[in-house]
């Protein structure tokens, strides 16, 4: 049995390794036709350590990554945004860069099932709203498969 102190230091050494930022710098690309939510990821995510990109939709997401496909590590797009949506941007993401890995997340459970969103080369799938810790961890599953 463990002393409180004990299991509150051993519990800080587990948030402090989770939340280690990354030592490459990798590139990420967000995209969100929400121009805030964009902003508060990029925020987010650069303070942990990755170099961030942000796109409010589709299209210009697939244009910045045809433009130059090994700048980006991760793509991290929300579902639900207009004209194309997340599921249909990394459907073509996927068809041309295959090794690009990709996050989906959305409001919506009944959208896309894990396992629809794997068997379409999505790497993660995440449900809003997301938070940071959460976002890190899907964020090292997917570049780091064999660490987490």
């Amino acid at each position: 049995m463990e002393d409180n102190d004990s299991k509150t230091r051993k519990d800080e050494g587990k948030e402090s390794r989770a939340a280690t930022p990354p030592k490459t710098g990798e590139h990420i690309l967000i995209v969100d036709d929400d121009n805030l939510l964009v902003q508060l990821g990029q925020a987010l995510l650069e303070k942990l350590g990755y170099r961030v990109t942000g796109c409010t939709n589709c299209r210009e997401a697939l244009e910045t990554v045809r433009q130059d496909p090994k700048k980006f590590d991760l793509v991290i797009t929300d579902y639900s945004m207009p004209k194309m949506n997340g599921l249909e941007l990394a459907r073509e993401l996927t068809r041309l860069y295959p090794d690009l890995p990709i996050i989906l997340y959305s409001a919506f459970s009944n959208v896309v099932s894990p396992e629809q969103a794997k068997a379409l080369g999505i790497k993660d799938y995440l449900l809003k709203p997301v938070r940071v810790e959460e976002m890190h961890q899907a964020i090292r599953r997917v570049l780091d498969p064999k660490i987490l």
